[in-house]
């Protein structure tokens, strides 16, 4: 079959068999979480300070993100999800840990590390424009003992789940000593395996489904994808 001759969408009586497949799944999450904060407002003066906008806040939000986001559509789905992550001991990561547990999803994979800090993302909107955004990280590698850590709560996990999710954002989870380990252990469950990448593909081999976004694929690949014509 030609890629001319792929249909271009897909049915709807299939989208909505998958979609009821995910009733009773139960899946394993591992990656780099996030915490999405939004500070909204009006903006009608500059500041006399520099050449800046003032915005004054009148709403704030908080939500998941990264691979936490991923956890939440899973629930969102009708899925049961388990999610071990590693986030900080501080303001931010409490919030994750309350959000997941508002989505039932559970907590105890959830490392809580003193040396890193969550990775909080903190957007200024004015009256939809996001103005500026400000971000708070440690995306240093995972040392020897977190690292441990994370094989050991997956390995606790895997026998109990149908598929797996590996979610990179290069925020210093996947070093080869937690993405080849992990990637023995699901293949010796027989259980498929679904990776988002960052840039680095080498310690996914193996992969049931690989899903990076077109930058990702581009830099990867090495190769500039073209638009129709």
């Amino acid at each position: 079959m030609s890629v001319d001759a792929l249909p271009t969408r897909l049915p709807d009586s299939r989208a909505e068999e998958l979609l009821q497949a995910f009733s009773g799944l139960r899946l394993l999450v591992v990656g780099d979480a996030f915490l999405d904060e939004y500070l909204r407002g009006d903006a009608e003066r500059v500041s006399p300070e520099a050449p800046v906008p003032v915005v004054r806040v009148r709403e704030e939000s908080c939500a998941l993100g990264g691979a936490a986001n991923v956890v939440r559509n899973i629930v969102a789905l009708g899925a049961e999800c388990e999610f071990c992550t590693v986030v900080g001991r501080d303001g931010a990561g409490d919030r994750v840990v309350e959000l997941l547990g508002d989505l039932g999803v559970g907590t105890r994979a959830v490392i809580r590390d003193r040396q890193r800090a969550t990775t909080h993302k903190m957007r200024v909107v004015a009256r939809l424009q996001q103005i500026v955004r400000v971000d708070r990280e440690t995306p240093t590698p995972l040392g020897t003992s977190g690292a441990a850590r994370v094989l050991a709560n997956v390995s606790e996990a895997l026998p109990r789940v149908r598929g797996v999710v590996l979610e990179d954002y290069a925020k210093g989870l996947f070093t080869d000593d937690v993405a080849l380990p992990i990637m023995r252990e699901a293949a010796r469950h027989g259980l498929p395996v679904s990776v988002d990448p960052k840039l680095d593909l080498r310690a996914f081999s193996g992969a049931s489904l690989v899903k990076p976004n077109l930058a990702e694929a581009e830099a990867i690949s090495g190769l500039q994808a073209r638009g129709p014509g």
